[in-house]
């Protein structure tokens, strides 16, 4: 398994950056997310075992919007965000998998908003 280091950390110094200094919060009615990601391909069978050397990274972005009326009485418990997601994912594979790009958009519950940890399900 190969693990770059490098884009590793730079992953996860915007990941810590983006949700220290992130934009917006669970309260407003607006908000910007910018995140990234890596990850490795496990070979779960014989015909994918050639790409378990691919060491898949991505940035996304995303722009969402709440309703600040959500979750404040007995008629509206749940609050819930709608936006839209850009996501690029580099497969580091360029011959078998190529990369992706997504423009998408999702609505996404959160429980339990109001508390200082919540817990939200994104549906794209």
């Amino acid at each position: 398994m190969h693990l770059n280091f490098e884009k590793l950390t730079s992953v996860a110094f915007f990941i810590l950056v983006f949700s220290v200094f992130g934009f917006g919060q669970a309260s407003s009615p607006a908000a910007f997310q910018l995140g990234g990601f890596s990850g490795n391909i496990l070979p779960h069978s014989e015909e994918i075992r050639n790409l378990s050397h691919s060491s898949p990274w991505g940035l996304n972005a995303a722009l969402m919007w709440q309703n600040p009326l959500a979750g404040t009485s007995y008629e509206h418990p749940l609050k819930t965000r709608k936006g839209f997601r850009l996501q690029y994912i580099n497969f580091n594979n360029p011959q078998q998998l190529g990369y992706s790009l997504t423009f998408s958009a999702f609505t996404e519950p959160m429980f339990g908003s109001n508390r200082k940890v919540f817990m939200s399900l994104p549906i794209d």
